[in-house]
């Protein structure tokens, strides 16, 4: 693949993560959890991937999600909102006088 087609491709799904971050923000608002809780809430996206990998191979059930791509896309979105309250807290914990 040329580098201007894997770029063109970066550039892409990174557009997609950012609208479906928008779009989890105009649902939830603006959340903070506590780390164990962000990872909860990414297993369980990560969960809707294997499930769509599974309907890919013919493995599924009537209930398993059904757009690999659709829930890559939101795992990758959670994961998202969760580094970026982590960056926030980094950036919070620098910013402290002692």
């Amino acid at each position: 693949m040329k580098k201007s087609n894997y770029n063109q491709l970066m550039i892409d799904v990174n557009d997609d993560i950012y609208k479906e971050r928008e779009r989890q923000n105009a649902k939830w608002g603006h959340q903070r959890h506590s780390h164990e809780t962000w990872h909860v809430i990414a297993s369980e996206e990560t969960g809707e991937v294997a499930q769509a990998i599974q309907s890919v191979k013919g493995w599924a059930k009537p209930t398993d999600a059904q757009d690999l791509y659709t829930e890559c896309i939101h795992a990758s979105a959670v994961y998202a909102a969760f580094a970026e309250q982590v960056l926030e807290e980094m950036r919070a914990s620098t910013n402290r006088k002692d």
